[in-house]
């Protein structure tokens, strides 16, 4: 069109997932709306979707990105009966550490959105390979479960109440209101040996 964008199977942009009209659209009444990739090598690679970002303000500038930049977005979005900007759900690609020549530390946030709220996310997997189920994702926040892989442990996040957690022989002790010397309020005990607190 005259703002230089690719529209295919219509002849007028829209904005889908928010406000920005992007350069490439594919619209139709059918299957046909979607983007097929096919690679014919004779190996085991498969074809790729690349998202990418800079912190250049230029084009082909690679400035470096900074940690807990987003790097690419897949938006889920449908009409609510005046456009098609509200999103449903989403997946975010994210830095995660501190980046460098040929290293980039990453995290992939999944994404759902309430009745009548922007997106709130619900998973993350770190860079660690940890796993955080929740509003926050961070170890010992509320309304969080996080499985750490490295040494087979759980910690659920209290429900909007202080946690107390703390490594005892490889396993997590919680407590919904104590501090630490205090007696425990019984909210829930995980224990993987002998040792009694």
């Amino acid at each position: 069109d005259t703002s230089r964008r690719l529209l295919i199977g219509s002849t007028s942009s829209r904005a889908v997932g928010g406000s920005t009209h992007r350069l490439l659209q594919v619209e139709s009444t059918d299957a046909k709306s979607g983007i097929g990739l096919i690679r014919n090598t004779a190996n085991a690679i498969g074809s790729y979707v690349s998202l990418g970002k800079s912190r250049a303000s230029s084009v082909g500038g690679t400035t470096i990105v900074q940690d807990g930049d987003t790097l690419g977005i897949i938006n889920f979005a449908g009409a609510d009966g005046t456009d098609i900007s509200s999103i449903a759900a989403e997946i975010r690609g994210k830095v995660d550490g501190t980046p460098g020549s040929n290293d980039m530390p990453g995290s992939l946030e999944f994404r759902t959105t309430s009745s009548g709220e922007s997106s709130t996310t619900r998973m993350t997997i770190g860079s660690d390979g940890n796993i955080h189920f929740g509003t926050t994702g961070t170890l010992n926040n509320s309304n969080t479960v996080t499985i750490i892989p490295s040494d087979g442990r759980i910690s659920f996040g209290m429900d909007g109440r202080t946690s107390l957690v703390t490594g005892e022989s490889g396993a997590y002790i919680f407590s919904g209101q104590g501090s630490s010397g205090s007696p425990l309020a019984g909210e829930l005990i995980i224990q993987s040996r002998s040792n009694v607190n």
